[in-house]
């Protein structure tokens, strides 16, 4: 699993801070009396967290799911519900907006994708992606002395590096490292 950058390590310590500050029962919660029906009681329960609720707990949880989840995916799926609720475009636009999700425009184009049925187009990325590991990747050791090479080259008085000084370095610090000889001494 690829490390996390620091700002998704950071929000999600903000998260996990938030919800566990906000989720410690006190003890006057379960002193309820028992006096009052299941029916008043559950209207009761859904009346408070509707009031309870917060865009910033919203914006947390769309965060969290992000990592999880496509952003399109999410953002069309609270999308279609809004507007199958008849919530207008503009206020549709401006929750997606205050919770960092795709921009009304956007995601209004990604819900007519997928509801025409192009599955595959909607479900693509298009990005690439990396395919294959790069050269520091393998050697990042190398990149390391090769840019203090660079440094070091670059502060002296009489500045005659050339990328061919640094090419011969990278090279022979490669067969230094895989421990072989150089059959060709053409780079």
């Amino acid at each position: 699993m690829p490390y996390k950058s620091k700002q998704q390590s950071q929000s999600l310590n903000v998260i996990k801070g938030r919800w566990l500050n906000g989720s410690c029962l006190s003890s006057d919660d379960s002193s309820y009396s028992m006096e009052s029906s299941d029916e008043d009681e559950t209207a009761t329960i859904f009346f408070n967290l509707k009031d309870m609720i917060q865009i910033s707990d919203i914006a947390d949880l769309f965060e969290f799911c992000k990592k999880e989840c496509n952003i399109r995916c999410l953002s069309v799926l609270l999308y279609l519900i809004l507007r199958r609720f008849n919530i207008s475009y503009e206020e549709t636009h401006l929750f997606l907006k205050s919770i960092v999700g795709l921009t009304g425009e956007v995601v209004h184009k990604w819900a007519n994708v997928f509801m025409n049925g192009n599955f595959v187009e909607f479900i693509n990325d298009g990005r690439g992606g990396k395919r294959e590991n790069c050269f520091y990747d393998v050697y990042p050791e190398i990149e390391v002395e090769e840019k203090a090479f660079a440094v070091i080259q670059c502060n002296q008085k009489a500045a005659s590096f050339t990328v061919y000084d640094l090419a011969q370095f990278i090279d022979k610090r490669f067969y230094e490292i895989n421990d072989t000889n150089k059959s060709n001494s053409d780079l």
